[in-house]
């Protein structure tokens, strides 16, 4: 019988940005922002302005 075990390290970071109207000038209320390519996303709040956090693994050093 063969067991492998696989460390990962958790890691995460943090996208943030503010959601403009069209004029360039106005902060945007309530507008959806998703990562492209995944359904991770959120909605910028009462001054435009959203965060999201991304999550990710990779292998443990020891692993390299």
């Amino acid at each position: 019988m063969l067991l492998v075990a696989s460390a990962a390290w958790a890691q995460s970071r943090n996208i943030t940005g503010i959601v403009f109207d069209t004029d360039g000038k106005s902060p945007l209320v309530g507008a959806t922002v998703i990562l492209k390519g995944t359904a991770t996303g959120t909605i910028s709040n009462a001054d435009g302005t959203y965060t999201i956090c991304l999550l990710y693994t990779s292998p443990s050093p020891r692993d390299a």
